[in-house]
């Protein structure tokens, strides 16, 4: 029992969602942990080589399908899966689970396989390795991906004005008032005097001919 939860008496659809947001966010390092440290199905070395692993084969060649996951009331998740034999292609899938805390931290696991009673198996592997793959894809998805992101913000400050009453100096400008002040007027050669006031002319007639074409 996981939380007082059953996970072979969960059906996909009904009580498992396959919402990848949903999926614990395991990585390598928890795969590790598990199959190497908690349960010893796998050694370091196997491990180092972890592509040539049957579970990882079981992973590449499609054997996973049918991924779900529950959401428990203590944050963490049962993720399901179903699990092709990898020799009778006929016969019905292996059902697996697992129990994970949202971190992506392995908790056990169980398959309906003979090697799965030991709470780790390939197939578990291989469900193990199908998440991290889905949670790297997930984790990976550009920002624009997401809803609404190329809406603007919402500012209920902003207002409409009339063309006559905008500002339409720098900031620069705005910094020093509308007109410099007398120490700032010293300090200017004539040339730099003559080009502040050519550019205030030129805003006031800017702002006149806006104020006409309106």
């Amino acid at each position: 029992m996981c939380d007082d939860v059953d996970p072979y008496r969960l059906s996909i659809g009904s009580d498992a969602t396959a919402d990848a947001d949903l999926l614990p966010s395991t990585t390598y390092a928890d795969i590790f942990n598990y199959l190497v440290l908690t349960t010893n199905f796998v050694t370091h070395e196997e491990m180092k080589a972890y592509k040539a692993l049957e579970a990882h084969n079981f992973f590449t060649s499609g054997w996973v399908k049918g991924i779900a996951v529950k959401q428990l009331p203590s944050k963490r998740v049962i993720v399901l899966s179903e699990v092709n034999h990898s020799q009778r292609l006929r016969d019905p899938p292996l059902k697996t689970w697992i129990w994970a805390c949202a971190d992506g931290s392995i908790i056990t696991a169980h398959c309906t396989c003979m090697a799965g009673v030991g709470e780790a198996c390939s197939h578990v592997g291989a469900t193990l390795f199908a998440v991290d793959t889905a949670v790297r894809i997930r984790d990976a998805k550009p920002c624009t991906e997401n809803d609404n992101i190329w809406l603007p913000a919402h500012n209920p400050r902003a207002e409409y004005k009339r063309l006559r009453d905008i500002d339409f100096s720098s900031s620069k400008r705005k910094r020093y008032g509308q007109c410099p002040s007398l120490v700032a007027v010293r300090k200017m050669s004539l040339t730099s005097l003559h080009q502040a006031i050519l550019c205030r002319l030129h805003l006031q007639r800017r702002a006149r001919t806006l104020l006409l074409q309106s």
